[in-house]
């Protein structure tokens, strides 16, 4: 079974966190269950993803966010003020534009306003209703690929917050590309998948403001600005900006097939400041100028508050620990007092003490006077003795002397022992040798001795084989000679007697 893949093409393999794979060519977040075609397809506003009750409550209730009511009257002064900012850097009035999911509709009001020809569009028939009723907007219902409008209709096509809630992003570039013109631009704003080098554990640890746009059941594809770029290449965009987006964690394209051209800040404002209708827009434009530098001074004293508040809270700290300290050296003067306290006790004990030693050591000296008689008697002694001992120590000195000597000596005596018994050793080892030699030899002897007996044994009794053998053959002479006398003399008679005769006399001596 085939398994799901990236818009790039790439099997899904990675899972990133419980609701969505994390691509491993392209770094893209997807989610990994999908909207179904039929779910883009608003019939009724009772039922469908993208229905009423997605502006009315979901945002609000499962979310926090403004709902639509609210959002149409705020961001009219606010983010799509900034975003025609943008847009008239691009494209000025006149242009015909097309706003896909544009919501309430009040970007495409403003755009009206300054004389562009600006389309909106939604899933919703209830929001088309209420863009049409509340700002006077030509709205279009249904998802682009179902909208009736011809190729090459449209200079900028814009898509705010859409793109990531998009199932099938390369089948909507391609209708995209063929509804704009030649020199035609792609506005898109969405999430930023900026930190696509830590997982999902790590992005809950650092509490980063990007893990709000996880909502696997809207945000089908979130792309990092390499990815982003990279899709926008494939459909045929060549040509691509990113401005300064309008919250942090979002990113702000300008995309075309040709080459981008941008008015300067100058050229925009002589067109403001030419034109009666782009009067309002003007007004407002200096509005939001002076809302964005109030609102960086706010920022600017927020910091300096966060600041001053971390000092505080620095401080406090430190008090905090100076008064543990203050309280730890309490504690440690109440115990040294305690100590005091034990200690003068101990004085008081060892004075009575002492006054019981003086009384004691004024009789001792008494008996100390009496004692050093004695010790004076004993030192006249002791220095008696002391001569005494010196002399000795002088007899001991010569005798410690001639004890050295001797040992001298005897170190010598030791070492011609040494060399002694060193030659002694190797002698022992050389006869120890020579008996081994001897022994072997013994050895060799008695086994030659014992093969030599053996051979003369076996001598004997070849001699007595032979002599019998002489004899035998001496015999076996004597008898042919005995046999060569009867054959003469039986051939002398042959010649005087017939054959029958000599047949009788040859079996008689058995010759046949």
């Amino acid at each position: 079974m085939e398994g799901k893949l990236c818009w790039c093409g790439n099997e899904l393999k990675e899972s990133y966190s419980q609701d969505y794979y994390l691509c491993n060519n392209c770094n893209t977040l997807v989610a990994k269950t999908m909207l179904h075609d039929n779910e883009y397809n608003i019939l009724e506003d009772e039922n469908g993803f993208y229905s009423k009750d997605y502006w009315v409550e979901h945002v609000k209730d499962d979310y926090g966010y403004p709902d639509i009511f609210e959002r149409s009257r705020k961001d009219i002064y606010d983010r799509c003020l900034y975003w025609l900012k943008n847009i008239m850097k691009y494209k000025l009035p006149q242009a015909k534009i097309l706003e896909l999911g544009c919501g309430h509709g009040g970007l495409v009001y403003l755009m009206n306003l300054m004389g562009y020809q600006a389309l909106g569009a939604e899933l919703s028939p209830w929001v088309c209703e209420f863009s049409n009723r509340v700002f006077g907007n030509t709205m279009l219902k249904g998802r682009i690929e179902d909208l009736h409008i011809k190729d090459n209709e449209f200079d900028m096509i814009i898509l705010m917050d859409v793109f990531e809630h998009l199932n099938k992003p390369l089948d909507t570039l391609k209708v995209i590309k063929s509804k704009l013109k030649d020199d035609g631009i792609l506005v898109l704003q969405m999430p930023c998948f900026r930190e696509f080098d830590k997982s999902y554990n790590e992005l809950i640890d650092d509490k980063s403001i990007f893990v709000e746009q996880l909502k696997a059941n809207e945000h089908l594809y979130l792309y990092t600005m390499q990815g982003i770029k990279d899709i926008l290449k494939v459909s045929g965009f060549n040509y691509i900006a990113f401005e300064k987006e309008y919250y942090p964690y979002d990113m702000f394209i300008f995309a075309s097939q040709n080459e981008l051209k941008k008015y300067d800040e100058e050229s925009v404002l002589d067109y403001l400041e030419s034109e009666k209708s782009a009067r309002v827009i003007l007004a407002l434009n200096d509005i939001y100028d002076e809302n964005q530098l109030n609102k960086q001074k706010i920022q600017e004293i927020e910091k300096d508050r966060e600041a001053r508040l971390e000092v505080i809270n620095r401080q406090q700290e430190m008090i905090l620990e100076r008064e543990k300290h203050i309280d730890e050296i309490e504690k440690d003067r109440e115990a040294r007092l305690e100590v005091i306290n034990r200690q003068q006790e101990i004085i008081l004990e060892r004075e009575k003490h002492i006054d019981k030693i003086e009384i004691d050591k004024k009789a001792r000296q008494e008996d100390v006077s009496s004692q050093q008689e004695i010790i004076l008697e004993r030192e006249k002694h002791i220095n008696e003795i002391e001569k005494d001992r010196e002399a000795r120590l002088e007899v001991i000195n010569r005798q410690q002397e001639m004890i050295l000597e001797r040992e001298k000596q005897i170190d010598e005596i030791e070492k011609d022992r040494e060399a002694r018994l060193e030659v002694i050793n190797r002698q022992q080892e050389k006869i120890l040798d020579l008996e081994k030699q001897i022994k072997d030899v013994k050895t060799d002897r008695n086994t030659k001795q014992e093969t030599i007996t053996d051979q003369q044994k076996l001598l004997h009794d070849k001699e007595n084989s032979i002599n019998e053998l002489a004899l035998e053959l001496k015999k076996s002479e004597l008898v042919q000679t005995k046999q060569n006398n009867i054959i003469n003399d039986l051939a002398n008679e042959l010649k005087h007697i017939n054959d029958k005769k000599i047949i009788k006399m040859l079996r008689r001596i058995k010759l046949i």
